[in-house]
């Protein structure tokens, strides 16, 4: 009998089994906080040296105390043709495909003296309501719901972005 020669190529690969790749490239940016890696409990984060890239806070007013669809919209000067929430969604949608940054973005803890670029509320809604505890996606559907859990987000631009950004440059 001959042996498929498909099979002879699976277990007769350049790296022997069970080996680990590992890049230090970026090491100094986080450090690991806690045990974690092993599947067992996940791995926990604190930030390294320093950032690589502009942060950009977003923020609500202190004066945006009523969250709903339909108040949001009155205050964007918006009239709802129909579901105020839906409405509200398309506008963020919209707004979120014409904002200059990258398709995602990393989440950092807010650091003192972050720019806040974009102070209007539909550009701070597009990110408060696509973005996660830990990255901001354009692609993501956004969330309302996320507004009552977050007024305020410090994004990571990556410098090759950053001149996207008004007023800045690298």
């Amino acid at each position: 009998m001959r042996a498929d020669p498909s099979t002879s190529l699976l277990h007769n690969m350049s790296a022997p089994p069970k080996t680990t790749v590992t890049w230090q490239g970026l090491s100094g940016l986080m450090g690991q906080l806690g045990p974690g890696g092993s599947g067992v409990c996940s791995l926990k984060y604190t930030p390294g040296g320093g950032a690589y890239g502009l942060a950009v806070r977003f923020a609500l007013a202190d004066d945006v105390t009523r969250l709903s669809a339909s108040s949001l919209l009155e205050r964007l000067g918006q009239a709802a043709g129909g579901s105020a929430e839906r409405t509200l969604l398309a506008h963020i949608e919209a707004h979120a495909k014409a904002l200059p940054l990258p398709d995602g973005c990393v989440v950092i803890q807010k650091v003192p003296g972050a720019a806040t670029q974009w102070p209007d509320l539909l550009s701070v809604l597009a990110v408060l309501t696509k973005c996660s505890d830990a990255v901001w996606l354009r692609a993501k559907r956004p969330s309302l719901s996320s507004l009552a859990r977050r007024r305020s987000v410090t994004l990571l631009v990556p410098p090759m972005f950053v001149h996207r950004i008004p007023g800045k440059h690298p």
